[in-house]
C-alpha cells in the first residue's frame, strides 16, 4: 500500500470517527464548552470543518495558506453542522483520491517557512489535529 492510500485509509476512518460522536449532539449542546476560555461545541465542530477546508487546500492548492480555515459554517443546529462535517469529509477525501503522489510529496509552508513540509505529512497534521479537537468534543457530549 502506498503513502496515498495509507492516508486515506488514516483521514477515512479518523473522519469517520468524528461524524459517529458528532450524531450525538443536540441543538441543546451547541453552546457547551468546557471553560469560558474554550470553544463552545458548536464552534468546535466548525473549527473541525474549517480545518478540514484548509486540508483540502493542502492537497489541491500550490501555495495554501492559513486563511482556508476561516469559511462560513451554519451553525444554527446540530444537524446543520453535522450536513456540513460529512460534506467536508466527503470534499476531502475526493481530493485525496484525484490528487498525484508525486504532488503530495511536494513541499509546502502554509504555517511559515519552519513549517516546511511534504503535503502528505501537513495532511497528517492536519488529522492529528481533527483528533486532538474530537478529545475535546467527547469530552463535551
Amino acid at each position: 500500500m502506498n503513502s496515498k492510500a495509507k492516508y486515506r485509509n488514516k483521514f477515512w476512518s479518523e473522519g469517520l470517527r468524528t461524524q459517529r460522536l458528532c450524531r450525538v449532539i443536540e441543538d441543546t449542546d451547541l453552546a457547551v464548552r468546557a471553560t469560558e476560555d474554550t470553544m463552545p461545541c458548536a464552534d468546535l465542530v466548525a473549527h473541525i470543518i474549517g480545518s478540514r477546508n484548509f486540508l483540502l487546500g493542502v492537497l489541491t492548492q500550490d501555495e495554501p495558506t492559513t486563511e482556508l480555515f476561516q469559511i462560513e459554517v451554519d451553525k444554527s443546529s446540530a444537524a446543520a453542522l453535522r450536513k456540513q462535517l460529512a460534506e467536508s469529509w466527503r470534499a476531502v477525501l475526493n481530493a485525496i483520491d484525484q490528487a498525484d503522489e508525486q504532488w503530495l510529496e511536494g513541499e509546502i509552508a502554509p504555517f511559515g517557512p519552519d513549517w516546511r513540509m511534504s503535503r502528505l505529512d501537513m495532511a497528517q497534521v492536519m488529522v492529528e489535529h481533527e483528533i486532538h479537537h474530537r478529545g475535546q468534543l467527547s469530552v463535551y457530549v
